[in-house]
């Protein structure tokens, strides 16, 4: 990841001197979001209205100021990262 990155909204998130924790949308059922920590293995559920418009599972947030960012940069790079590993998984596959 890189040290510093931008959201959507322009907010940027040093990744260096202060961790920020990113959690992954894993679920959104009845208006509410279970979202899980990688790190720590933590889950919560939130609200969706307390969330950013449009948030779905695959999501990575973060929370800045007692305000959730979707993390557009750290969400890319994990599909990226998930592809990259279902590929190689296939491609083995194939060779038997």
């Amino acid at each position: 990841m890189d040290k510093q990155s931008t959201d959507s909204a322009g907010i940027r998130f040093e990744m260096v001197n202060r961790p920020v924790p990113l959690w992954v949308i894993d679920r959104v059922e009845n208006g509410w979001a279970v979202l899980e920590n990688g790190d720590t293995m933590e889950s919560i559920s939130l609200p969706v209205e307390g969330l950013p418009g449009g948030v779905k599972p695959g999501d990575t947030l973060v929370r800045v100021e007692g305000k959730w960012h979707r993390h557009d940069a750290e969400t890319a790079a994990r599909k990226k990262q998930i592809g990259d590993r279902f590929a190689r998984i296939k491609a083995a596959n194939a060779r038997g």
